[in-house]
C-alpha cells in the first residue's frame, strides 16, 4: 500500500490462477482515500498479465474529482479453472455504489484503516 506514490516499481498484487476455481467473481479495483484528489494527477496505470495471453494496460486517468473508487477489472470463473477477463475502468463514488453496481450484496459501514 504505497501512500506516496513515490515507489517506482509501483505495487503488486499477485492472484494465483491454478486457485480460481475456488472463487465465482474477484473485482479489481482502486480507491483514493488520501493524497490526490482526482484521477488526472495520479497518473496510475494498471497492468494485468496473463500467462500466454498480451498484458490488458488499464490507464485510471478519468478526470472527475468526485468519484474515488475505479473497477478496474473482473475476473469471472466457471468452476473449472476457466476464466474470463474483463476490462472495466468503472468509476463510483463510493465502495456501496461499486458494491451495488455489480450486484455483490455487501452491507457497509464505515470504518478507518
Amino acid at each position: 500500500d504505497d501512500r506516496s506514490g513515490r515507489v517506482e516499481s509501483g505495487e503488486n498484487l499477485l492472484v494465483n490462477g491454478q486457485q480460481l476455481y475456488q472463487f465465482k467473481r474477484i473485482l479489481l479495483y482502486a480507491y483514493i482515500y488520501q493524497g490526490l484528489n482526482r484521477w488526472s494527477e495520479m497518473d496510475g496505470i494498471v497492468t494485468i498479465s496473463q500467462k500466454d495471453k498480451p498484458d490488458i494496460v488499464i490507464r485510471l486517468d478519468k478526470p472527475d474529482a468526485r468519484q474515488r473508487m475505479c473497477a478496474i477489472a473482473s475476473i469471472e470463473t466457471d468452476g473449472s479453472g476457466q476464466y474470463k477477463l474483463t476490462r472495466l475502468g468503472e468509476y463510483f463514488n463510493s465502495h456501496e455504489d461499486m458494491s451495488q453496481a455489480y450486484q455483490w450484496g455487501f452491507h457497509w459501514k464505515q470504518g478507518n484503516k
